[in-house]
């Protein structure tokens, strides 16, 4: 293996950068919350349920795979995905040869394939870029060491690689990014940074903005449209952003861990940073950047520790492959990376609110009424995953805070009771429909009850109410026919105070709460209409009131809550099958009284109380 080099204090690796296909979204300003007070809850008579101890499942996500390793053993090498498929291309052997070798791998089969190889050989490759089905590689020194300012073109579909104009200054050791169907290179040469970016329509470069920072070797991914920077030269901690639109750099919150010769890659709007050098060792350590929430997350580490490795993102899942170590030589190791049980930050609602009126439908979390700094609302949002934005819908027709939530049935969100701010829980039911973005009154229910939750069960709306007009305890559950427009009469209910309630498999849960001292129920009952029985299930393992409960693939999820000390980040999911609780990550933010709903997949949560602030944020959850 080669051995130090004087201007990093590492052998002279290339680092590779993918960041390849459809990226979702994400916010890059900090969101902003406002100061409010929230009342102390009402202590009054509830009922409780004794149940058995908690157990725990294993988690299927956050872990890592191991897959077919690549034929041919090498770092510094370049990789990226065309239609599902990945290409290794170039890099060096373990006695520093510079390569010509491509090679494919499909994670469908798990095998790898021979393809034709790189026009001349390179190593300290600057990453690589998919453009139009067209996988390119710019730059990287040749078999005598030579920086080159080549591009070359590959093209899956004919096998075949073309030349095409070179780059303005030569440069090797850095990394690539597609934004806007144009390649970004940086990459370095003679202690000089560049920028370069490519656009393949015209076959020409225009030299840009280099960062202020050297990133030799480099992690690097595009987010947002922006290219990030992360570790490698001289400061192996720092993170930058690139901006075509200002042709100007930021800085971003620095890594947890310096690095020199890491890899990165975006999924889900994650900034994924796996592996690398430093401390006098390579590591396996991952972290994630959420330009969301400006944050590093840590996840679970890779299997084997190395440092000039290649990563490429397909189908939601991370492939890191090849790389070495000064100490056990060049690897060919293939390791698959499930991500999931991780939160990121989104774009905050226009308003900050808590205990207001949630419910997604059509691939849009909407957001009604609530509590704003002391005020009652009846401003209502809606929140559209695929453009990480909010925009204004009808408000409702009159303020309403502390519904018992909202659930869509065949399209229509219905917001049953909740009060006006004078604290007296209404019998009002509001329907609201998103197609024509109108309200309309419905049958009022039978009772005014508040301080509960609801769900939906063969088309019917179940409303658990555990508080009467005046806040007094007491229980009850109401179900309502949107086909007759009508409620059917009251069925016995536990009395248990801002529980988090949801349906599912046919049967209504009721989670957590307040039991009949005020303090905080870890219970979970469920009520089955069809034989109209309430049953006492594994409790949860954290106490709490006030927290959220989402459905998502047939799991329970609850999130948030008080636990009379404060607010919670604690997420914790039920399986109904299993009959067991699992903990999973918290929340960024701790946060109760939240609007929560399940898009594509994922768990959104926006606003809610914190303590201290209302906060308007938003993030979201995938498993």
């Amino acid at each position: 293996m080669p051995r130090l080099d004087s201007r990093v204090g590492r052998w002279p690796l290339a680092i590779t950068l993918v960041a390849l296909g459809a990226l979702s979204a994400c916010a890059d300003d900090p969101s902003t919350t406002a100061p409010r007070a929230r009342p102390a809850p009402d202590l009054a008579p509830g009922g409780g349920f004794a149940v058995t101890t908690a157990l725990t499942t294993a988690a299927t996500t956050n872990v890592w795979t191991t897959k077919a390793s690549m034929p041919t053993a090498r770092y510094s090498l370049a990789a990226g995905a065309v239609n599902g498929v990945i290409y290794a291309v170039g890099g060096m052997s373990s006695d520093d040869t510079k390569l010509r070798t491509v090679q494919a791998y499909n994670p469908a089969t798990n095998s790898w394939t021979t393809k034709a190889p790189l026009p001349s050989a390179r190593g300290f490759l600057n990453g690589a870029g998919t453009i139009n089905g067209v996988l390119y590689v710019a730059g990287g020194r040749n078999a005598s060491g030579q920086v080159t300012n080549t591009l070359y073109a590959y093209s899956p579909s004919t096998n075949t690689w073309t030349t095409k104009a070179p780059m303005l200054v030569a440069g090797a050791s850095g990394a690539s990014g597609v934004i806007g169907g144009r390649l970004y290179v940086y990459s370095t040469a003679d202690n000089t940074e560049t920028l370069q970016r490519y656009d393949p329509a015209t076959n020409s470069w225009k030299l840009l903005t280099a960062p202020t920072y050297s990133h030799q070797y480099p992690a690097a991914g595009v987010i947002n449209g922006k290219l990030y920077l992360a570790g490698g030269g001289k400061s192996p901690a720092v993170v930058d952003a690139y901006d075509p639109a200002t042709n100007s750099w930021t800085p971003r919150a620095s890594m947890e861990r310096g690095r020199i010769g890491a890899t990165g890659t975006v999924i889900d709007g994650l900034f994924y940073v796996v592996g690398g050098y430093g401390d006098g060792a390579e590591f396996a350590p991952m972290e994630a950047y959420d330009p969301g929430s400006g944050t590093w997350l840590v996840r679970r580490s890779m299997p084997t520790p190395r440092s000039h490795l290649a990563s490429v993102a397909v189908n939601g899942k991370l492939y890191v492959i090849g790389g070495g170590s000064e100490v056990y030589g060049t690897f060919a190791p293939n390791e698959e990376y499930t991500p999931g049980d991780v939160w990121a930050g989104k774009r905050s609602m226009p308003t900050s609110r808590e205990s207001f009126a949630a419910a997604a439908v059509g691939g849009r979390l909407y957001a009604m009424g609530g509590l704003s700094n002391g005020s009652v609302l009846s401003a209502a949002h809606a929140y559209n995953p695929g453009t990480n934005s909010w925009t204004s819908r009808a408000a409702m027709p009159q303020p309403r805070a502390e519904s018992n939530g909202a659930r869509a049935i065949n399209g229509i969100i219905y917001v049953p009771g909740g009060h006006g701010g004078d604290g007296i829980y209404t019998k009002s039911l509001y329907a609201y429909n998103p197609s024509t973005n109108a309200w309309s009154p419905k049958a009022p229910m039978p009772a005014a009850v508040g301080c509960g939750g609801s769900g939906v069960i063969s088309s019917k709306l179940y409303v658990y109410g555990t508080c009467g007009p005046d806040g007094s305890a007491l229980g009850g559950l109401y179900a309502y026919d949107p086909s007759i427009n009508s409620w059917g009469s009251r069925i016995g209910a536990p009395a248990r105070k801002f529980p988090a309630v949801a349906a599912l498999g046919g049967k209504l849960y009721v989670a957590g709460g307040q039991d009949a001292s005020g303090a905080p129920s870890a219970a979970l009952s469920a009520y089955d209409p069809a034989t109209r029985q309430w049953t006492t299930l594994p409790p949860m393992e954290t106490a709490r009131y006030w927290a959220t409960a989402v459905v998502l693939n047939g799991l329970l999820y609850v999130v948030g809550g008080y636990d009379g000390g404060g607010p919670l980040r604690v997420a914790e999911v039920y399986d109904p099958a299993a009959g067991r609780w699992r903990t999973v990550t918290g929340m960024l933010m701790a946060r109760y009284s939240p609007g929560a709903g399940a898009i594509n997949g994922r768990i959104y949560v926006a606003g809610g109380d914190g303590g201290e602030l209302t906060p308007a944020t938003t993030e979201f959850y995938r498993p």
